[in-house]
């Protein structure tokens, strides 16, 4: 019994990840404000050079503006592949029947270690990179 119990203590501790265990590193690089039916860029926003990180298998965003900790639905639609992208729609209650909404879109098919994203919430929109 003792040897069947170390053997199964040994394989969860030494399991490889699965990428659904995996999570994004994304710092964003550009942030836009939507006015005039364009999104126009500002340079000077306190937002750009935030960290985030995201967790791959629930959708789980932590850090600044974009965390989805407070969400009442939080879906990851897609969890990415060699055609496809990483994507998350959370969804906020505002308050009475009001709500705010967040999409993640990470370009997990790049063929480079940083992923390109662009995430909107609100009137805003960030663009960036994530890592692995």
């Amino acid at each position: 019994m003792r040897p069947i119990l170390l053997a199964l203590i040994l394989l969860a501790v030494t399991r490889p990840s699965v990428a659904g265990d995996a999570r994004y590193q994304c710092a964003v690089e550009g942030f836009y404000r939507f006015a005039d039916a364009e999104f126009l860029p500002d340079k000077r926003s306190d937002l750009i050079g935030e960290r985030f990180s995201v967790d791959r298998a629930s959708g789980a965003i932590s850090g600044f503006e974009l965390s989805n900790e407070l969400a009442q639905q939080r879906t990851v639609l897609d969890r990415g592949s060699a055609k496809q992208a990483f994507k998350v729609l959370s969804v906020f209650e505002v308050y009475g029947p009001y709500q705010a909404v967040k999409y993640l879109y990470i370009e997990e098919y790049a063929q480079t270690a940083q992923k390109p994203f662009f995430a909107v919430s609100g009137s805003w929109l960030l663009t960036g990179h994530c890592t692995e």
